[in-house]
């Protein structure tokens, strides 16, 4: 997975890892990846750390729920 600037400068690779879906947090300091597994990552590389959800085998489409009592 890699970030970039909207204006195309900044190219940062955060991850080596396989991962097919991607969203940002609602503050923006971290990114929710899905691929092989679901985790979260800093977008500079850093404190990557995987989310286990019992029963889940593979990925899943990320989302943010920017406030849980909503849902």
């Amino acid at each position: 997975m890699w970030v970039v600037k909207a204006d195309g400068t900044g190219l940062q690779r955060v991850t080596s890892e396989f991962g097919q879906f991607m969203t940002w947090s609602p503050d923006g300091e971290e990114l929710l990846v899905s691929g092989y597994d679901l985790y979260v990552i800093r977008p500079d590389g850093t404190g990557r750390a995987s989310i286990d959800i019992h029963g889940l085998q593979g990925g899943l489409f990320p989302d943010w729920i920017a406030d849980p009592r909503a849902v």
